[in-house]
C-alpha cells in the first residue's frame, strides 16, 4: 500500500513565477523542521479531488475521467523535490447510491495505518447552490472515523471556481458566502462548538482545473478575482502545515476502534457500584412495605373478628363466620359452604378493600335479586 518516491518532475511543468512562489513556501517548511508533508484528499465523488491532485502535481499522477467511475481504492502519490517529500493521497467518494460511503471511509482508514496526516482537504464544489444533510452527514462520518482533532488540521478547497455568481453578487461576496455554509455545515456535523470552531477557523481555497481556466501575464492560471490559484493553494496548504496543531497519526487504536471503546472504561466500577446499592435500597423498600401492609391487614382482621356481627346474617340457625384474604370468588365459596358471611380483605393502592361475602344462604343461592350479597368498606390505610 505504499508509493514508489519518485523525484517530482511535474514541478518543472510550472510557470517560472509559479515555480519561484512555491520555493518560498516549502523554504519555510524547512524553516519550521518539516522535511515531509502528507496531504489527505477527501470528498463526495465528482468534485473534483483527482484533478486537483494532478493539479498541485503538475502532472497527470491519478487517472481521471468524466466518463468512468472513481476508484475503489485510495492511492498515495510520492514526490522528492531538493530533499523534501511530498505525498498525496486521493480516496474514492465517500456517497454511494446516495448515502455515506462508510466503506469507503473504512478503507481509507486502513490505508492510512501507521501514516501521519498533516493537512486534510475536504472537497467540494463553489457551484454547489446549497447543503443538504447528506454534507452533514458525510462530515459526522469523517470525524466518527478520525477525530474531531482532524478538523485542526482541515482545509475546505472549492473547485469549479471559474464561474459567474448568480443574482448580481460579486465573485467575493459569493465565494464567501458558500465558504460560509460549507464551514457551518462542518461545525455542526463534527458537533464542535462554536466557540472552538471560531478559535481554529478553517481557512478555504479556491480551485481551478479546467484546461479553459485563465491565466495572467506570467502565464498563471488565474480565478474571476485575479488570484494564481497554485500558489495561494499551497500557501495555505503550508499554513495549515504550521498552524501549531498535532497532525493526526492513524495507528493502531484509531483503526481498530478501542481508543474510542476505552475512554468510558475507567466509570465501569462506579456505574456498577451505583446500581448495587440501587438495586438493594430497592429491595429494602420493598420488604418494608410488605411488612407494613402485612400487619394492617393483621389488625384488620382482628377488628373485623370482634366486630362480624354487624356484618353478618344469620344462616341455618348457626353464626359461623369466615375471614380471609382473597378474592370475591374465595369469598362467596367460604359463605356457601358455612352459611355464613364471607368476609374478604384486600389491599388496593392506599386503600383495604373489605367485602362481606354470602350474608344469607338465600343470597348465596341467588334467590334473593333484590338483596345485595356483597357489601363493600374502603378503609383509608
Amino acid at each position: 500500500m505504499g508509493s514508489i518516491l519518485r523525484d517530482w518532475q511535474g514541478f518543472h511543468q510550472f510557470p517560472a513565477a509559479t515555480q519561484s512562489k512555491l520555493v518560498e513556501l516549502f523554504a519555510k517548511l524547512k524553516e519550521e523542521g518539516v522535511n515531509k508533508m502528507t496531504i489527505l484528499v477527501m470528498g463526495k465523488g465528482g468534485v473534483g479531488k483527482s484533478s486537483t491532485v494532478n493539479s498541485l502535481l503538475g502532472e497527470r499522477a491519478v487517472n481521471v475521467s468524466s466518463f468512468q467511475s472513481e476508484g475503489f481504492r485510495p492511492v498515495m502519490v510520492s514526490r522528492d523535490r531538493a530533499g523534501f517529500t511530498l505525498n498525496i493521497i486521493d480516496t474514492p467518494g465517500l456517497v454511494e447510491g446516495g448515502y455515506v460511503n462508510y466503506q469507503a471511509l473504512e478503507l481509507i482508514k486502513r490505508f492510512l495505518l501507521n501514516k501521519t496526516i498533516t493537512v486534510l482537504l475536504y472537497v467540494d464544489r463553489l457551484d454547489a447552490y446549497r447543503v443538504d444533510d447528506l454534507d452533514k452527514q458525510i462530515i459526522s462520518a469523517i470525524t466518527d472515523t478520525f477525530g474531531k482533532e482532524i478538523w485542526n488540521k482541515s482545509l475546505l478547497v472549492l473547485t469549479h471556481a471559474q464561474l459567474s455568481p448568480p443574482d448580481d453578487l460579486s465573485y467575493d461576496v459569493f465565494c464567501a458566502r458558500r465558504s460560509e455554509a460549507v464551514l457551518k455545515t462542518i461545525r455542526m456535523g463534527a458537533q464542535i462548538r462554536k466557540r472552538d470552531f471560531e478559535d481554529s477557523a478553517i481557512p478555504v481555497g479556491l480551485v481551478e482545473n479546467s484546461g479553459r481556466c485563465n491565466k495572467n501575464e506570467n502565464d498563471e492560471k488565474i480565478l474571476p478575482n485575479g488570484d494564481a490559484w497554485i500558489p495561494s493553494m499551497v500557501k495555505e496548504i503550508v499554513g495549515v502545515a504550521t498552524n501549531g496543531k498535532k497532525s493526526l497519526l492513524v495507528d493502531e487504536k484509531l483503526v481498530n476502534g478501542s481508543e474510542s471503546n476505552d475512554r468510558g472504561k475507567i466509570f465501569i466500577p462506579l456505574i456498577l457500584g451505583v446500581q448495587w446499592l440501587l438495586v438493594k435500597w430497592i429491595q429494602r423498600e420493598i420488604k418494608k412495605d410488605i411488612v407494613k401492609g402485612g400487619n394492617q391487614q393483621l389488625k384488620l382482621f382482628a377488628i373485623f373478628r370482634r366486630r362480624l356481627r354487624v356484618f353478618s346474617r344469620t344462616g341455618g340457625g348457626r353464626r359461623n363466620h369466615w375471614v380471609g384474604n382473597g378474592g370475591p370468588e374465595q369469598g362467596r365459596r367460604a359463605g356457601r359452604a358455612t352459611g355464613s358471611a364471607g368476609l374478604v380483605v384486600g389491599l388496593a393502592g392506599d386503600f383495604y378493600n373489605v367485602t362481606v361475602h354470602g350474608c344469607c344462604q338465600a343470597c348465596s343461592r341467588q334467590s334473593a335479586p333484590s338483596h345485595d350479597p356483597y357489601n363493600k368498606i374502603l378503609l383509608k390505610r
